[in-house]
């Protein structure tokens, strides 16, 4: 997802919480080594889910948004 792609969403269509590092200069967002948090809509976050399967990511963390609360898949992993 480039930050062009990046659209102006309401509250209640964000519903994903991803905590990744950047691994590629050829990633669509971010720069290789930082690592980012972002809140998705279902699109944005299968375009993350395809930045990691290309290796340009890899996604430590994620979590479902409901309203205004994060519920994540794993709560053993320490960022």
């Amino acid at each position: 997802m480039t930050a062009d792609e990046i659209e102006s969403v309401t509250a209640h269509e964000v519903i994903n919480m991803i905590i990744f590092d950047v691994l590629s200069r050829e990633s669509p967002i971010g720069d290789k080594g930082h690592r980012m948090r972002l809140f998705l809509t279902e699109a944005g976050y299968k375009k993350a889910l395809e930045s990691q399967d290309r290796s340009f990511i890899r996604i430590l963390n994620h979590a479902k948004v409901s309203q205004g609360h994060l519920q994540y898949d794993r709560l053993d992993g320490e960022l």
